[in-house]
């Protein structure tokens, strides 16, 4: 896990620690928190410097990488990202057509552009599976992993499989009764 932020060096009596490969900061071999918390850090300080995320051409959405927008850079989520879709109260309306990733990763392949002024804009060239799926999210307000959705989903050239033996509309019975409904095509 460590391997591509860290480089092993050797110490007295055979025994070795780590070096941080962006600062050289050094920690213990079983300081796995302590290096854990550093990588996080160099990567909040990343985070920091995006000025703006431009979404594929023809996307109408705005992209927050690094947390949730809403909390800002270093909030944490459990999934890998999330759009905001709803529009049902006045205060998530306000906030529709977000979508936030944890990780720059999630966006796929991507090109960072550098600015003068110290920060860097990221522009999405092919976008990921995730950032898909919570793309289709904004497409279809207001729904879950609805037919709706992934209809949506689709038409954004995605593999619906995975979806389809997840959840009960594209199952042969629903998972909640148990009884056999019209299979989606």
């Amino acid at each position: 896990m460590f391997d591509r932020y860290f480089e092993q060096i050797n110490t007295q009596f055979n025994d070795y620690s780590y070096k941080c490969l962006r600062c050289g900061k050094e920690f213990d071999r079983n300081d796995t928190k302590g290096m854990i918390a550093h990588m996080r850090e160099h990567a909040l300080a990343f985070y920091n410097t995006i000025r703006k995320v431009i979404p594929p051409e023809g996307w109408d959405c705005k992209i927050f990488i690094g947390g949730c927008f809403e909390r800002g850079v270093g909030s944490s989520f459990r999934a890998m990202g999330h759009a905001h879709n709803m529009t049902t109260k006045p205060a998530w309306k306000a906030n529709f057509g977000w979508i936030c990733l944890r990780a720059i990763k999630r966006l796929g392949e991507h090109e960072i552009i550098d600015n003068k002024d110290g920060t860097v804009d990221v522009r999405v060239i092919k976008p990921s599976h995730t950032l898909k799926h919570e793309y289709a999210h904004i497409l279809a307000p207001n729904q879950g992993h609805t037919e709706t959705w992934a209809k949506r989903l689709k038409e954004l050239g995605a593999n619906t499989k995975e979806y389809r033996r997840r959840y009960a509309w594209g199952n042969k019975y629903s998972t909640k009764t148990g009884k056999k409904f019209k299979r989606v095509k």
